[in-house]
């Protein structure tokens, strides 16, 4: 198989970075990225502020490298490509990486395609960026109680985007009766909400507990949201 392709950084201004890491661990490899991250930076990775990484199983091991190299990050987006869904970070890489993060510095966190990561993964990686403003979640196994320990770990969450999310229940849409077993803490800085392409009308109380919500996008969810929408604007006062 060989070393693998090198990494590749798109442009020093689009401010991306694609970290494409082989089955772990590969020291021979690593110390290539790492060498070519450094001649195509030059000296730009101590002021960049937006970062992505291919989100796969081994970025745990390489965080610590990363993030002590890139220290003005403040909005960062974890990908896996859909053909590496099994591969993604899992629980324990996302340990790593929460670790490793900016803590204080970060604002935006953007997951996509994290088929590995549990409702625990989630938390620890919403411990670790108690500043975040916006957070954006898609086409991950996680279910709602994951967004529990966000609320409580995030208190200047401002946004809100849910989508394709995989571990929740199939309740056939939203139902004709509201139940509240998750119980979401207030949001009370959350302004915009964005459902897309969910299945389950559970989200409805995380909503409903944003009482300075001015913007709610519900899009292609299944199911009669009559009486969740109902339930949203009596208890989200900002909509009305």
């Amino acid at each position: 198989m060989g070393d693998g392709p090198i990494p590749v950084v798109s442009s020093p201004r689009q401010i991306q970075l694609l970290v494409r890491v082989a089955a772990a661990p590969q020291p021979r490899r690593a110390q290539r990225v790492l060498a070519h991250l450094r001649a195509v930076e030059g000296g730009d990775a101590a002021t960049r502020h937006r970062l992505s990484l291919d989100a796969r199983a081994a970025l745990g091991h390489a965080a610590p490298t990363i993030f002590a190299r890139f220290t003005a990050v403040t909005k960062l987006a974890l990908r896996c490509a859909r053909c590496s869904g099994t591969d993604s970070l899992s629980d324990n890489g996302a340990a790593q990486v929460a670790a490793a993060l900016p803590s204080q510095r970060l604002a935006r966190l953007k997951l996509r395609g994290l088929r590995q990561l549990s409702d625990d993964g989630l938390a620890s990686l919403a411990r670790a960026t108690p500043a975040i403003r916006k957070l954006s979640v898609s086409s991950c196994s996680f279910g709602p109680k994951a967004f529990v320990a966000v609320l409580r770990s995030c208190p200047l969450l401002e946004d809100l985007s849910v989508k394709r999310l995989r571990g929740l229940p199939d309740t056939a849409g939203a139902a004709t009766t509201i139940t509240e077993e998750i119980l979401f803490p207030p949001a009370s800085l959350l302004r915009s909400v964005c459902l897309k392409d969910l299945y389950s009308a559970l989200f409805v109380p995380l909503v409903a507990s944003s009482p300075n919500l001015r913007s709610l996008k519900i899009l292609r969810c299944s199911g009669a949201w009559d009486l969740p929408l109902e339930v949203i604007v009596a208890r989200a006062h900002g909509l009305g």
